[in-house]
């Protein structure tokens, strides 16, 4: 499903097909929310194998089409068949392998261990990759979907979720007014876990998407990633 047929499911889940209630600016915004704590917590949902060459003299490699960088699989060929696996580096220098290297022949290429950057949007590589060798490796590619473009694909496992949760944020709005809005809101936030197997801290959650937070269409990119940054990082401190 598209990103535009998601914002009219959700029209149509609200009994408001003509968005007369809720824009569909407004659904778009809530969709963004979701899609942004899923990422923070399920990046394996978002990702691809890619194949990329190496910047030859640097250890630093970057990867300007994907958002995050979550793994890295092994040296390989132009075609992206493996050709031998890559040691990760440890985060402490007392763990990494201090033994002998094996020895390769002159002039051939060995890469021995990588690590993620992800601070800089990239990998590192050890050793550098000398001038005048190709050299590619396999990774896993997360990219976040641009929901503000009609025509974005979601995944399947994605769709569901993403869907909960602008329902949530939509009925949440009358929630002051109405306990039955509350309990039906509440009902789809839970369900936008559930589905994506992601632990739920609720109490935490709901100070940080409520009435407070209200949609503005002139800010709604910017408020969408600083409040789904917050509620992402406020559940990856309590689990």
């Amino acid at each position: 499903m598209n990103a535009g047929q998601l914002v009219q499911q959700v029209g149509i889940d609200l009994n408001d097909p003509q968005h007369t209630v809720w824009s569909q600016e407004q659904i778009s915004y809530y969709l963004a929310e979701a899609l942004r704590i899923a990422f923070s917590f399920r990046k394996d949902l978002f990702s691809s194998v890619k194949t990329v060459k190496l910047e030859a003299g640097s250890q630093f490699q970057r990867v300007c089409d994907c958002t995050d960088i979550t793994e890295l699989f092994g040296v390989t060929d132009s075609e992206g068949h493996i050709l031998y696996t890559v040691r990760k580096r440890t985060l402490n220098p007392a763990l990494d392998w201090k033994g002998a290297r094996c020895d390769r022949p002159a002039g051939r290429y060995h890469m021995y261990e990588y690590s993620l950057d992800p601070d800089n949007n990239g990998f590192r590589v050890y050793p550098a990759p000398p001038y005048g060798q190709d050299v590619y490796v396999s990774i896993a590619c997360a990219e976040m979907p641009d929901i503000s473009n009609a025509g974005t694909q979601l995944s399947n496992e994605l769709t569901p979720a993403v869907v909960q949760w602008a329902l949530y944020r939509c009925l949440d709005i009358d929630a002051d007014t109405s306990a039955t809005a509350h309990t039906v809101a509440i009902t789809h936030q839970q369900m936008f876990f559930k589905l994506l197997k992601i632990p739920m801290i609720g109490e935490y959650v709901s100070r940080h998407f409520n009435k407070e937070v209200k949609y503005d269409g002139a800010n709604a990119q910017a408020t969408a990633d600083s409040r789904a940054q917050q509620v992402a990082g406020g559940l990856l401190g309590t689990v």
